[in-house]
């Protein structure tokens, strides 16, 4: 039944996106477009309300869920957020109108990420460490659209303030030191950096592809610094971890 629902959701949403485009809405009045907009945002929100309770009992066998047939990973994500978050939606509309201009998703999707609240760093471990164990909040240079930037998802730090933070280590300890493959470089500054003498990398294979841009990610790299007499276990792992 909700399969059903949604695959006519689905099927209005288009019909309104058609006649959107079409020479008819073009000739419209301001007022006629700006309730199709509205009409196409709420539509979307349904179909996103939808898609949360099919997605949530139906999974694929690499870990992700199966979707209906016409909506891609991207679409789906944007209309659960604004499923998520009809209040955006009444208050771009409210604005839109105010303004004279057409109410669309990206302008929800923008309030709703900038009323989010802001993560606070926590404070670094006191005392002395033999063992030092890093996954630092890498900022990335380019990001092709705001939606795909880091810093949504938490705040990210520079190679430089990276470099300078003070470790809770010992004399003798070893760090591990989480990289991302575009983050190599730096990531091995920031080991000479933190007073350790590189040794070897781990790979962990996630299994499931990510973001990219040269090639799709789909690893990270654990790097292994030591310094001073810290001694080197003997139990022989394997450099390739695989799965979460």
């Amino acid at each position: 039944m909700a399969t059903s629902k949604l695959a006519f959701q689905i099927k209005a949403i288009k019909s309104i996106t058609q006649l959107g485009e079409s020479a008819a809405a073009c000739q419209a009045t301001l007022e006629d477009t700006q309730d199709l907009a509205e009409e196409l945002l709420y539509a979307e929100a349904r179909m996103g309300e939808m898609l949360t309770k099919t997605t949530n009992t139906t999974s694929s066998r690499a870990g992700k869920r199966q979707l209906p047939d016409g909506i891609n990973y991207k679409q789906s994500h944007y209309a659960q957020e604004l499923g998520r978050n009809e209040d955006a939606i009444v208050e771009v509309v409210a604005k839109a109108r105010e303004a004279g201009e057409i109410p669309v998703r990206n302008q929800v999707l923008k309030l709703v990420q900038a009323n989010k609240p802001k993560l606070e760093t926590p404070k670094m471990a006191e005392g002395e460490y033999g063992v030092v164990y890093a996954d630092p909040p890498w900022e990335y240079d380019f990001s092709s659209t705001t939606s795909r930037q880091i810093e949504n998802k938490y705040p990210t730090m520079t190679v430089d303030e990276i470099k300078t933070m003070t470790l809770p280590e010992t004399k003798n300890a070893v760090l591990y030191l989480w990289a991302t493959a575009p983050k190599l470089i730096e990531a091995l500054s920031v080991v000479i950096a933190w007073g350790f003498e590189y040794k070897t990398c781990l790979v962990w294979d996630k299994e499931i592809i990510g973001m990219g841009y040269w090639f799709r990610g789909q690893h990270e790299l654990l790097l292994v610094g030591a310094e001073g007499c810290f001694v080197e276990s003997w139990l022989a792992y394997r450099s390739k971890n695989t799965g979460p």
